[in-house]
């Protein structure tokens, strides 16, 4: 304790740090909550993508057909039985039709949407090579 007695903070300079605190974190947490989500998107396409290509190496590892769907939710992709992605709740899925990967590298071809958070991406899996061509919007 001083001489004086005046150790500490008064009431109106915690206030103060109260406020500035507050207005720091009404500006940051909304930024950083579309930050979160914008990866999110991009993590969901960059799995769908790398889900795609590990149904086209399956079936051409084993001589079968690896077929991808997706759950009615839209956020559940799976190849046949087997493996599955389940996505960020931010992040939805949709086929135009469950695309098969013939062991000949061919494929029954279609389009794979997916939305979240206002971005839009499109998967077009080529029907005689089974290359994919990603657009975003």
């Amino acid at each position: 304790m001083s001489a004086t007695g005046e150790d500490g903070f008064t009431l109106l300079e915690m206030l103060v740090v109260l406020a500035v605190a507050a207005l720091i974190a009404g500006i940051g947490f909304p930024r950083l909550q579309s930050q979160i989500t914008a990866q999110e998107w991009r993590t969901g396409v960059a799995s769908v993508t790398a889900l795609l290509r590990s149904a086209r190496a399956q079936a051409l590892r084993s001589g079968t057909v690896a077929t991808v769907s997706v759950a009615a939710d839209g956020r559940l992709v799976r190849i046949g039985e087997g493996h599955a992605l389940e996505l960020p709740g931010s992040v939805l899925v949709a086929l135009s039709q469950p695309v098969g990967f013939y062991a000949d590298g061919s494929t029954t071809g279609g389009d794979v949407m997916i939305d979240g958070s206002g971005r839009h991406a499109r998967i077009s899996v080529a029907s005689a090579t089974g290359l994919l061509m990603t657009r975003t919007q």
